[in-house]
């Protein structure tokens, strides 16, 4: 019976350990997780201000290109 007793009592530290590794493990994981959850807002509030911020910028853009006053252009001088 004492053998039985002693067992038991190992097998509830090994599990007892296991939990508390497990639980760090949990705890680890739900910190990437939050980093992950965190960048995606970062990246999606940066996403979203560049589909605004093109439009602006597509016909400057253009518009410059065009400049007759661009270097090496015929004319300017």
């Amino acid at each position: 019976m004492v053998e039985i007793l002693t067992w038991v009592i190992q097998q509830r530290v090994v599990l007892a350990d296991r939990i508390e590794q497990l639980r760090k493990e949990i705890t680890a994981i739900e910190a990437e997780v939050a980093r992950l959850e965190a960048a995606e807002v970062v990246i999606g509030s940066s996403s979203r201000l560049n589909a605004r911020a093109r439009p602006t910028i597509r016909p400057w853009t253009r518009s410059w290109s065009g400049s007759p006053r661009r270097p090496g252009r015929a004319g300017c001088g």
